[in-house]
């Protein structure tokens, strides 16, 4: 029998002095240092978690410490699980201070596996449960509970957290949510909160909130946004603004084009088309 294989029989067998020397002799420096922090526990039902723990049958080791009554171990060995619902159990019967923290790390695993509803539920239980002071955790919770209840449709709530946190990230991603709900409006303000500018002008175009688009684009510099929304002023017969944002673009045909047909300025049209030297332009004013 290899070195290895006895040392983790002597685990098994809780033979702790016995796995030290095999494990020494095979040259897991890890296993020794491990093995030593447990050589004086007396409590079996205790040292056999551990051994399980080491053996790697995480399983055992929490029913071992169960037996143990060693409530603290078996949280954290089902904390390592990720057995969210065993960890929280345990902790409402022997650690009532762990039971925030266990449903917030519950609520974290729903939430990437689209459980909205139980995400939601645990992210507002963890904060009721919570015994004392802790702002970044109650902030974790929070941007949860935002994101969580617009993708579920209660926007008013979900918003009102938005404002309170004032964290660009999360409008970022929330407004990337409202923007797959079509809540353009919405979506608009937060990617403005969020900073993200271009975003927001594109949003308020979809939304119809010419006005506040515009304030917007001329705070970027995006041809293409200048461009969609000259086509919206041309369309509704604003031809000074469209002109305007047409030249902004770098778009002279299009400027020659509306100083021609729709302002009757031949005098400018031939101003663009000799300051640009557009072919396009010089064809229409030829017309």
């Amino acid at each position: 029998m290899q070195l290895q294989q006895i040392g983790q029989r002597c685990v098994q067998e809780l033979d702790i002095e016995l796995a030290i020397s095999a494990y020494r002799e095979y040259g897991a420096a890890d296993k020794v240092l491990l093995l030593e922090r447990y050589r004086n526990v007396e409590h079996l039902p205790s040292l056999a978690g551990h051994m399980a723990l080491i053996d790697d049958k995480p399983q055992l080791a929490c029913e071992w410490f169960l037996r143990a009554s060693d409530h603290t171990a078996a949280l954290d060995t089902y904390t390592d699980l990720m057995e969210w619902e065993k960890a929280i159990a345990l902790a409402e019967t022997h650690a009532p201070d762990k039971i925030s923290y266990a449903r917030q790390q519950h609520a974290a695993q729903l939430e990437l596996l689209g459980d909205n509803g139980g995400a939601l539920v645990n992210y507002e239980k963890a904060l009721a449960a919570l015994q004392i002071s802790d702002s970044m955790f109650e902030r974790t919770c929070k941007i949860g509970i935002a994101k969580i209840s617009i993708r579920m449709g209660d926007l008013p709530k979900g918003l009102a957290l938005c404002r309170e946190l004032r964290d660009p990230l999360l409008n970022e991603e929330c407004a990337g949510i409202l923007e797959e709900g079509r809540h353009f409006k919405d979506a608009a303000r937060m990617y403005r909160d969020s900073g993200n500018l271009q975003k927001a002008a594109a949003m308020f175009l979809r939304a119809k909130e010419w006005k506040q688009a515009e304030e917007i684009i001329e705070k970027t510099d995006s041809m293409p946004l200048r461009v969609q929304l000259a086509k919206v002023k041309e369309t509704a017969g604003d031809f000074n603004g469209a002109v305007r944002l047409y030249e902004a673009a770098g778009e002279n045909d299009a400027v020659v084009r509306l100083l021609l047909e729709s302002l009757n300025r031949t005098d400018l049209a031939i101003e663009v088309v000799d300051r640009t030297r557009s072919q396009e332009g010089a064809k229409m004013v030829a017309a």
